[in-house]
Order: structure tokens, then sequence, then C-alpha cells
């Protein structure tokens, strides 16, 4: 069992999107997907979205799935992508943290991504 405390603040969502985000910027095959992002806009965004996510917290308003559908257009988003985008998401997690939201966030990533791919699939 670790000694990581769970995620429970926004500073802790901040820090694993930023943990979470270096390590997608330097994988292989993931890179293209993230590289032309604006960062300092887009990291604050995807910790609102975590934060509603595992806190409930209010004030993220976006239609993610679209914005998904639109890059699978221009750069197809495959089941390899999301295993690896997963792998990282847990590793990001597990670097500095250990608890029940850990759990909690993982399931809902394993989850989104798998409900992700199906639409991007069905389109």
């Amino acid at each position: 069992m670790s000694n990581a405390p769970d995620i429970t603040t926004p500073d802790d969502v901040r820090l694993f999107v930023e943990v979470l985000y270096a390590k997608l910027l330097k994988d292989e095959v993931l890179a293209h997907h993230f590289r032309h992002l604006d960062l300092p806009s887009h990291l604050p965004r995807i910790a609102a979205f975590w934060e509603m996510v595992l806190f409930g917290a209010r004030g993220f308003e976006s239609d993610v799935m679209g914005k998904h559908l639109a890059i699978d257009r221009e750069r197809a988003i495959t089941v390899e992508h999301m295993h690896r985008w997963l792998h990282h998401f847990h590793a990001a997690l597990d670097e500095h943290y250990s608890g029940p939201n850990v759990e909690l966030a993982k399931d809902r990533a394993r989850n989104i991504g798998a409900l992700m791919l199906v639409k991007l699939r069905a389109n």
C-alpha cells in the first residue's frame, strides 16, 4: 500500500494534468495529437474537466466529444492511442497519488475512453 495521498484538491488535479501532458508530449506515438495545443490555455480546461468528474465541480462547459470527433477527422484516434493514453493517465496519477479518488479517476478514464472509441468509430 502506498503512503501517497489521495487526489483531493484542485491543486492535486492540476499537478496530475501537468504530469500527464508531459508524458503525452514525450510519447512518440501520441505526441502528434498534443503538440499543436496552446498548453497554458488547454491545461486549465482539462483540469476543470477532471475536477468536475472527480469532485462535481462546476464551471466546465465544453463539447468534449465534438472536439475529439474533429481531432479524429484530422488525425485518427486509434485503439492503440487510447490504450497508450490510458497507460500514461494511470502512470501520472500513480507518480504522486493513491486512494479512492485515484481509483475513481482511473475507472472514469477507462469508461470515457471506451465510450469515446465507440462514438468515434460510429461516425
